[in-house]
């Protein structure tokens, strides 16, 4: 099985899921690199793997303000467009001024975080750092931002190698985590 969104008791097959955890991690440590402080993170859900790891590397940072954490409260499709995205993003830019570099999860939120910040003379990358935890290359966007990739075909790998165990009956973790690549 992907992921275990979907299932609310322990099944028996294991679990291949994408490292997001790992993901937020490296994305801040990657902005605290470039010297940013002040990272926003637009399109989480509270108090899901993202947030709780956001969270605790943020929450020490002086003059963190808990607006600087947005949920959009919103599922949308990756190759869908965001209801309301260009209004959430201005005022999310407009309320947070000190923000110098944002995270945000949906191909859709990163593409309005964009195009809201040069419209605030905030220009992406001169004045604001984004980075996406979702690729948007497949959905024909092109953005002066930075984005992570599931790499799918990893992942079908490592799906296929975990089949091939159970039908072998060869122990298999009972979790596999698959690490998204910076692009």
């Amino acid at each position: 099985r992907l992921d275990n969104r979907y299932f609310d008791d322990r099944l028996s097959s294991p679990l291949l899921t994408e490292n997001h955890e790992k993901v937020m991690v490296d994305s801040i440590n990657l902005l605290r690199e470039h010297g940013h402080k002040a990272i926003g993170f637009m399109g989480c859900h509270f108090s899901d793997q993202r947030d709780q790891v956001y969270q605790q590397m943020m929450s020490n940072v002086p003059g963190y303000r808990d607006s600087w954490r947005l949920d959009t409260q919103q599922w949308v499709g990756i190759g869908e467009a965001m209801p309301m995205g260009d209004q959430i993003a201005r005022g999310y830019l407009h309320e947070n001024p000190e923000l110098t570099a944002v995270i945000a999860y949906h191909p859709m939120e990163v593409k309005a975080i964009v195009q809201q910040a040069a419209l605030l003379n905030r220009p992406v990358p001169q004045k604001l750092s984004v980075i996406g935890l979702r690729d948007w290359d497949e959905l024909g966007v092109d953005m002066a931002a930075t984005a992570w990739r599931v790499p799918i075909d990893n992942l079908a790998d490592t799906a296929v190698d975990l089949l091939i165990h159970l039908v072998d009956n060869k122990p298999v973790a009972r979790q596999t985590q698959i690490d998204f690549v910076l692009v």
